[in-house]
């Protein structure tokens, strides 16, 4: 990407303490990085074009915005800052240039100790034009022809490759390759002005973008037929490889719009429009795959289950024990420390065929000796299990009756987790299949086991549950809804 000339600038360089200084400098934008300032002289007012009046409405009312967003995403609206756009989550320096044709603002994240500043410039050498200026200081990403018909993309701008990567080797295959931009009609809207009473941004555009996917899912076993896999669409947002945070261009000042008065009210409008964007699109992506909530949910509890395995054995039972869901996903009731005859049990389950009995033993316990015996700990757990059981056959009406569990067969469904799967030999392990296969409805889990159970439950009921990186988010199409409109769903909203 060819990096624009430096930009001769007459600029006032406004500070957080609203103080203010006038210089002749020039700005110099280099692909992905904050634009950067250099001074060459001391000015005594703000040059040839750029009134004080100017200075002051624009310099204010961006300094109060900004103020008023951060005060407001710390406060009252706390619980929008994902949906934020990113100039208003982060500190940011502020270029605003005044061009003969409009007003070109970027924002870039602040950097360093000291506070974000907002410089004011207008060019006095070469390009003075929106049209002209975008290009470079957006790094290609926004172009504002004057004629937008038989306009094209600059070949260096900028690309957005698809690839499949093979995991085992490495090895990357490049499967498509678009280029893309903002193109704006700026012969047609520049001549719009302002609107409302707030300042309203002709052209606008964050580094964030939402990109939307849309392909099948095949089992890796069986040979892929177009047509017949899981529909499903891919949701995520990219960030831009760009210095910018955000990109925006007005109409040329009007002093009935650049008020400092405005700008909590107009930092609160942009923010109830963020939201409303950001919850239009969920619902469109949640009516694709109604799922898509609950599967998220358990998706978070599977990956703390599954970093807990290498940690701590006293945290890793007692989230099971608090998220006990895990060991019976379609569960109908749940009962905690039900009482047994002289035994308790951890949880009881209600199914849709019967009841689930789930007692809990340690992580640090070990099912067999070195000589290949059994451990007492098991034992115990295993005959607390059969306790269990006979208590129930001698005494079924007052299980039924007085513990609530009605409908409870003579010989429920039994687990005890218990123990890790590092601990077992494949000595161990065939011994352990062989037990189980002698002993009906009843399991032996470890706590590795019960989490490859529990995610194998979860993908029979909600679908699977991608090893995504980022902020990407999959939705099925079930078969209900492969009927709607597929232009509509299959797409999401416009990113």
């Amino acid at each position: 990407m060819t990096p624009p000339k430096p930009t001769d600038l007459d600029n006032a360089d406004v500070a957080p303490d609203e103080s203010r200084r006038h210089f002749a400098g020039r700005v110099v934008a280099q692909p992905g990085k904050p634009l950067q300032f250099e001074k060459i002289a001391e000015a005594p007012s703000a040059g040839e074009g750029l009134h004080e009046s100017v200075v002051d409405a624009i310099a204010q009312t961006l300094r109060l915005y900004q103020r008023a967003a951060r005060d407001l995403l710390g406060g009252p609206y706390h619980e929008l800052a994902d949906a934020a756009p990113p100039h208003m989550r982060v500190p940011c320096d502020t270029l605003v240039m005044v061009c003969d044709d409009g007003i070109f603002v970027r924002w870039d994240k602040h950097e360093g100790d000291d506070k974000p500043r907002i410089r004011i410039g207008r060019p006095q050498e070469g390009p003075r034009t929106v049209a002209e200026l975008a290009p470079g200081f957006s790094e290609q990403y926004v172009h504002c022809p004057m004629e937008i018909t038989g306009f094209q993309l600059p070949a260096d701008g900028p690309k957005m490759q698809l690839a499949k990567v093979n995991y085992a080797t490495g090895e990357q295959t490049l499967l498509s390759e678009v280029q893309f931009g903002l193109v704006a009609n700026w012969g047609t809207i520049r001549t719009e002005g302002a609107k409302g009473n707030r300042p309203i941004p002709l052209v606008s555009i964050a580094n964030e973008v939402n990109i939307d996917l849309v392909g099948e899912e095949f089992d890796a076993t069986a040979e892929p037929k177009p047509g017949t896999g899981q529909e499903f669409v891919l949701a995520g947002r990219m960030r831009l490889a760009v210095g910018w945070e955000v990109i925006e261009i007005y109409p040329p000042f009007d002093p009935t719009v650049w008020r400092p008065q405005v700008a909590k009210d107009w930092a609160e409008l942009d923010l109830l429009a963020a939201a409303a964007r950001h919850n239009l699109r969920q619902q469109q992506l949640n009516a694709i795959d109604p799922r898509a909530a609950t599967r998220r949910e358990y998706g978070h509890r599977l990956d703390e289950f599954r970093s807990l395995l290498d940690g701590p054995e006293a945290d890793l039972q007692q989230f099971l024990e608090t998220n006990p869901e895990l060991l019976s996903p379609s569960h109908l009731r749940m009962w905690k420390k039900v009482p047994l005859g002289r035994r308790i049990t951890d949880f009881v389950f209600r199914e849709a065929g019967d009841y689930l009995l789930v007692e809990i033993e340690a992580p640090t316990r070990t099912l067999f000796r070195r000589d290949g015996q059994q451990t007492e700990e098991l034992t115990h757990a295993m005959d607390q299990v059969h306790d269990w059981l006979r208590y129930i056959e001698d005494n079924p009406d007052t299980v039924r009756r007085e513990l609530g569990l009605e409908g409870i067969s003579s010989h429920p469904q039994c687990l005890i987790v218990i123990g890790r799967s590092a601990s077992l030999s494949d000595e161990d392990k065939r011994k352990l299949a062989t037990m189980q296969g002698t002993l009906p409805k009843f399991r032996i889990l470890t706590y590795d086991d019960a989490l490859i159970a529990a995610t194998q439950a979860i993908t029979n009921l909600l679908g699977s549950i991608p090893n995504t990186e980022g902020a990407v988010e999959i939705y099925y199409r079930w078969p209900s809804t492969k009927s709607t409109d597929r232009t509509e769903s299959a797409g999401g909203p416009p990113s």
